[in-house]
C-alpha cells in the first residue's frame, strides 16, 4: 500500500504537536493541526475500497472528529474491528460509540469523552 492514499496540499504545512512536561512529571501536548484539519470524509472515501478489505480499522483525533467518526463507520460496515484513539482529547458524539469497538483514551481523554472537565478531581472509576 505504501503512499497510495498519501496526499499533499499547499494550503497548509503538516501538522505537529510536542510533548512537554512539566516539573510535576505531568504531561501536556501543544498541538498545530496543520493539514491534518483539512482531512475531511471525502478523502476517507477515496480509501473505502481499501477500507472495506480491512480486518482492523484505527483512528486518533488528530484530524477532525466529524472525519474520524465517518472512518469508524465505513470500517464497521466493513465488518473490521474498530479501533480510536481519542487523542488529543475533544468530544465525540455519543452516537459514533456505536461504530467503534476499541477506545484507547488516557484518564484526561476519559473525562473529556464522559463531558468532564479535563482536570476533574473525582476518581475515573466514579464516571461510570
Amino acid at each position: 500500500m505504501g503512499t497510495t492514499y498519501l496526499m499533499r496540499t499547499n494550503e497548509r504545512n503538516t501538522g505537529l504537536g510536542f510533548i512537554v512536561l512539566n516539573a510535576e512529571g505531568d504531561n501536556f501536548i501543544i498541538l498545530a493541526p496543520g493539514a491534518n484539519s483539512l482531512f475531511s470524509p471525502a478523502h476517507v472515501d477515496k480509501a473505502a475500497e481499501r477500507i472495506g478489505q480491512s480486518q482492523v480499522v484505527v483512528t486518533q483525533l488528530e484530524i477532525p472528529v466529524a472525519t474520524a467518526v465517518y472512518a469508524m463507520q465505513l470500517g464497521k460496515q466493513a465488518g473490521a474491528v474498530t479501533i480510536l484513539n481519542p487523542a488529543p482529547a475533544a468530544p465525540v458524539p455519543p452516537q459514533a460509540f456505536a461504530n467503534i469497538d476499541i477506545v484507547t483514551p488516557n484518564h484526561t481523554e476519559l473525562r473529556i469523552l464522559l463531558g468532564r472537565e479535563p482536570d476533574d478531581p473525582t476518581d475515573s472509576k466514579d464516571f461510570m
